[in-house]
């Protein structure tokens, strides 16, 4: 669950009518969806407690519920899990719109024409430099 087919973290347990991977597939598109925020900041997501749950909260939609289930499967009390999953996401998203931002694509596909330039005149000079050896041998049969 996460960008470029990168894993944030694993659902093992179903949460109401959502099995795991039903679950785990509704969390992912969430996740997508925010990626999209321009506005988005390490302050978006917060970690807000419920009846049963702790829930992961983008406004006042919810990114992922976590139940007590899943904090026993990892190991961890459920506010620790929420606020882990929490700092993943944002720090995913944050990764993603780094990696993606104007300036770095820019700065990617100069380098790219830093180094078709560079091949290209390395085999303008190696071209010349075969075409110098061919006619001094021509020159030494002659």
């Amino acid at each position: 669950m996460g960008f470029f087919n990168d894993t944030l973290f694993l659902v093992y347990n179903k949460l109401g009518s959502f099995t795991a991977h039903d679950r785990a597939l509704a969390i992912t598109e969430r996740i997508n969806k925010l990626k999209d925020n321009y506005s988005f900041s390490d302050k978006t997501l917060s970690v807000v407690e419920s009846e049963t749950t702790f829930d992961i909260v983008a406004g006042e939609s919810i990114v992922m519920s976590i139940s007590e289930n899943d904090a026993i499967w990892n190991n961890t009390s459920i506010n620790e899990l929420a606020n882990e999953y929490r700092e993943t996401i944002t720090k995913a998203i944050l990764k993603y719109k780094q990696e993606t931002s104007f300036a770095t694509l820019l700065k990617e596909i100069g380098l790219a024409l830093l180094v078709l330039i560079i091949l290209i005149v390395s085999l303008h000079f190696v071209r010349k430099f075969l075409i110098g050896q061919v006619l001094k041998y021509n020159n030494r049969k002659e």
